[in-house]
């Protein structure tokens, strides 16, 4: 238990002492239990318990804060007592403490039993840390991160909760902290057959696990594709990726006016077809609206207007390209007459 203790005129008049001529702090050597009675708690100016009844030199003591010491008396003695007071006493004899109760008892002894009294007394207005004890060491002061001592366990529920950090987790409370979405914990490795399922919500994936439940897509298989790339879409002979609109695009433009063009995806092995309109005299040099990359496949001209000066041919004027001297960007239109013509040209 924690008590907050009065501390006397005397003791405090020893601690400023020794503070203040930089002695070695005061040391408590016994402790004295009686049991006087009181209707209010002692004052300063107590030199002595009401009721003394034995004084114990088995008694030692631990600083567990500045202002905290742990204190442990035992008495293995055949005496029978009731304890409603007790003081700390200075080796000189001084009594520099005093606590009592104003109902009930502190604790009691019987004959055969053997008194273990553990207190940890809060000091208000003095330093702990300015006092010692004597040379008996059984002290079982309340453990902390930085001194070992005495805890109790937490239950399941307070291990769960995790805010407590003056209990001590068993095995058994720590396989009930389980993990959820909104607490960390423990939890178990998901099998292979739960991992597939899908439907378990206690259990976490592992990086395995996960992989063996990746199935490659197909048909028939709901799964997984990697996404193909530019020379498998234009290649077209993969069966196992995922073309994206990008790569499906990938190579395609369009000029949709009276002279343009059209070029097709790479996977359509990149066709360009081209059209125009124009009038000329004979060997007038055409150019594409582009250059064709690779080479011309096919070039068509034809006449646009029917001409009334050629009657030896019906009102038909004849007309073509030179063969042997177009390029991959231009031709030359062969016709006697001037005309209009309309021309397409198929190449990659």
């Amino acid at each position: 238990m924690a008590v907050t203790i009065t501390i006397t005129d005397a003791g405090r008049a020893a601690i400023v002492n020794a503070e203040n001529t930089g002695t070695d702090p005061v040391t408590i050597s016994e402790i004295g239990l009686g049991d006087g009675s009181y209707t209010i708690a002692p004052d300063a100016t107590a030199t002595a318990l009401k009721a003394e009844i034995k004084r114990l030199t088995t008694i030692s003591g631990e600083i567990v804060a500045d202002d905290t010491f742990h204190v442990t008396v035992k008495d293995e003695g055949n005496d029978v007592y009731d304890v409603t007071e007790f003081g700390l006493y200075l080796a000189d004899g001084t009594l520099f403490a005093i606590y009592a109760v104003t109902s009930g008892n502190i604790m009691q002894k019987a004959a055969a039993s053997s008194v273990l009294l553990a207190v940890d007394i809060i000091l208000t207005t003095v330093n702990a840390t300015s006092l010692t004890f004597g040379d008996t060491s059984f002290t079982n002061p309340p453990a902390s991160t930085t001194v070992p001592g005495v805890t109790k366990y937490a239950d399941n529920a307070q291990t769960q909760t995790g805010t407590a950090d003056n209990l001590a987790v068993t095995p058994a409370g720590l396989s009930a902290r389980t993990a959820t979405e909104t607490r960390t914990g423990l939890s178990a490795a998901a099998t292979q057959a739960k991992t597939d399922t899908g439907t378990d919500d206690t259990t976490f994936v592992t990086p395995k696990k996960l992989a063996g439940k990746i199935k490659q897509a197909t048909e028939s298989v709901l799964g997984l594709l990697k996404v193909s790339t530019q020379a498998q879409t234009d290649a077209g002979t993969d069966d196992t990726t995922a073309v994206t609109p990008k790569k499906m695009r990938w190579g395609f433009s369009v000029s949709l006016t009276q002279t343009g063009y059209i070029i097709f995806p790479t996977w359509l092995s990149g066709l360009i077809i081209q059209w125009g309109r124009g009038s000329a005299s004979d060997k007038t040099t055409v150019s594409f609206p582009i250059t064709f990359p690779n080479s011309v496949l096919n070039i068509s001209v034809t006449e646009a207007t029917v001409s009334t000066a050629s009657a030896s041919s019906g009102g038909i004027v004849p007309i073509g390209y030179e063969t042997d001297t177009y390029t991959n960007s231009s031709f030359k239109v062969r016709t006697p007459d001037a005309t209009v013509f309309s021309w397409n040209a198929i190449g990659y």
